[in-house]
C-alpha cells in the first residue's frame, strides 16, 4: 500500500473509532468491489458485512429499461448494455 493510501486508512479507522467511542448514534456505511482489498483493521471494526450479488441477466435488463427509459435506445442497444454488464466483465463502453 502506498503513503498516502496508508494515511487514508489510518484516518478512517481514528474517525470509526472516534465515533465508536463517543456512543455516537452514527452508522457508517462503506461499499466496496474489491473486499479482498479492505484493510483487516477496517475489516474488524465492521458490526456486519452484507454482501451482494450481481444481478443476473433478467434482472440487468429490466433495470436497465427501467433507468433508460424514454431514451432513444433499441432493443439491441439494451441487450449489448446486458451483454455488457454480465459476470466478471471489464470491458469498455462502444460510444457510436
Amino acid at each position: 500500500m502506498h503513503h498516502e493510501d496508508r494515511a487514508g486508512v489510518n484516518a478512517l479507522i481514528r474517525k470509526v473509532d472516534e465515533i465508536a467511542f463517543k456512543k455516537a448514534p452514527i452508522t457508517v456505511v462503506m461499499c466496496t468491489n474489491r473486499e479482498d482489498q479492505v484493510d483487516p483493521a477496517v475489516r474488524r471494526r465492521c458490526a456486519a458485512i452484507f454482501r451482494f450479488d450481481r444481478p443476473g441477466e433478467e434482472l440487468r435488463q429490466q433495470l436497465l429499461r427501467s433507468l433508460l427509459e424514454g431514451l432513444p435506445l433499441d432493443p439491441d442497444a439494451i441487450a449489448e448494455l446486458v451483454n455488457l454488464t454480465g459476470p466478471k466483465r471489464a470491458t469498455a463502453l462502444r460510444l457510436h
